[in-house]
Parts: C-alpha cells; sequence; structure tokens
C-alpha cells in the first residue's frame, strides 16, 4: 500500500494548482455533483435513461425496468458500478429478445459468459415478471414526436461536441470532465427544440455556463461563425460574431 503515501502531497499539490488557476470552486461544484448523481442512479426511474429505451415497445419496457431493478440491487449488495453488473445495451438486448431458457440466453455471445451463466435464471426471472405485467400497468413510451427528433438532435450535438473540444483543448481543461454525448444532446433539446419542463442542462449552470454554455448556445442561434484558423494547434477552431443577414 505504498501508493497510499503519495495520496495526501499528490492532492495538496492538485488543489494549490486549482486556487491558483481559480478553479478550485469547480472541484467542489463537481463533488456535489458526483453525490448526486449517485443518488439519482439509485432511483427506481433511472432505467428511462437507458441508451434505446425509446425503440422498444411498451412490453419490452417493462422487462427493461425488471431488469433495471435487479441490477440496481444487485450492484448495491455488492458495491459495485451498475454498468458492471449488466451494461445497458445488453438489458435493452434481453428486452428484445426475451429469452425464455438458458439455452436462449446464452445464444450471443455477450451472455455466454460465465459471471451471466451464474446468474442466469435470476435473468430469465426478469424476463417472465415484465411479461407477466398487465396491459394496463404497462409503462408509458415517450412521446412520439420526441424519437423523430433524435437524429437532428444527434447531428447539432456531434457540431457542438467539435465546438467544445476546442474550447476545452484552448483552456486546457479535460473535455469529459465537461460534458457527455447527452449533455449535448440535452442541451439541443433545452435550447433549440425549447424542451425546457425539465431541469436545466449542466452545460447552463455553474462554471460550465461560463466556460463553454453560453458559446454553444449562441453558436446555435447564428450569433457566431466557426472557422479554421490555426491548422497545425490543438484548438485550430476560431468563433467570430456571425455577420448579419441581409435583409
Amino acid at each position: 500500500m505504498e501508493d497510499v503515501e503519495h495520496v495526501l502531497p499528490i492532492w495538496k499539490r492538485q488543489r494549490a494548482s486549482l486556487k491558483e488557476q481559480g478553479r478550485l470552486t469547480w472541484l467542489e461544484v463537481e463533488m456535489a455533483r458526483m453525490v448526486s448523481e449517485i443518488e439519482a442512479e439509485l432511483s427506481r426511474e433511472s432505467w428511462r435513461k437507458l441508451s434505446g429505451l425509446h425503440k422498444l415497445r411498451a412490453r419490452e419496457f417493462a422487462i427493461a425496468r425488471e431488469l433495471c431493478d435487479w441490477r440496481q440491487r444487485v450492484a448495491q449488495e455488492r458495491d459495485r458500478p451498475l454498468r458492471r453488473i449488466l451494461r445497458d445495451d445488453m438489458i435493452i438486448e434481453l428486452a428484445n429478445r426475451q429469452p425464455k431458457t438458458v439455452r436462449d440466453l446464452t445464444a450471443t455471445r455477450d451472455f455466454n459468459r460465465s459471471n451471466y451463466r451464474k446468474v442466469a435464471d435470476e435473468l430469465l426471472e426478469c424476463v417472465q415478471r415484465g411479461l407477466a405485467i398487465p396491459k394496463s400497468e404497462l409503462p408509458v413510451r415517450p412521446d412520439k414526436r420526441r424519437v423523430e427528433s433524435d437524429q437532428d438532435e444527434q447531428v447539432i450535438g456531434q457540431l457542438l461536441g467539435i465546438a467544445l473540444s476546442n474550447r476545452c483543448a484552448e483552456l486546457n481543461i479535460a473535455r469529459s470532465l465537461v460534458a457527455t454525448t447527452a449533455d449535448l444532446r440535452h442541451l439541443v433539446r433545452w435550447h433549440l427544440h425549447r424542451e425546457q419542463d425539465g431541469f436545466t442542462p449542466r452545460l447552463m449552470r455553474g462554471w460550465r455556463a461560463d466556460v463553454c454554455g453560453r458559446l454553444l448556445t449562441d453558436l446555435l442561434d447564428g450569433r457566431i461563425s466557426v472557422r479554421v484558423a490555426h491548422p497545425e494547434s490543438d484548438h485550430p477552431l476560431v468563433f467570430e460574431s456571425a455577420p448579419p443577414e441581409p435583409d
């Protein structure tokens, strides 16, 4: 455990560096956010955030929910991250295939692993519980209009991702710390599609709003343009005020 001896000195150096850059409060905000996200992940409704969920039918929704409940319980018992117990994409796969036997379950390579074979009966029970739920009690599917906007949202999110990467390189901040793909898509829904009935996007709160949030919303609104100014730089893009549109 010799490495533990270096933890405190490393932290002191990091803290001094963050304080010098005026970013110490950023760390405090991030620690609070991490705690909040862990608490939210333990919520029973967290299953609704599964990627690919919108492609499922109501019955498959029910199966996915049962599998998420099982995953959450096991993760708490073993004190392990949810996705180390069962990945999101595998939950979607099980909900789609609805296996009835262990042989059905292990028919694909991902499920033909010893750790999944050990819990095969439990996974099959989840599927059966989902199939047994009365039709009147099935979960509600997402709004069709929300699903139809997914493709545009993804393309615009990719554009914002390029701008964000450039901004992070300019400020020497890890892109992965600032925002995920889901964060960018949430910003598109909130700002461009005016889906503002939920919580404010992470990119529009706290230090993120100052660092890049307003830059991204200005880009969405056409207030700024982007051009390549320094091809050899690690942040080659330049953002400039967009010229006014002709009358």
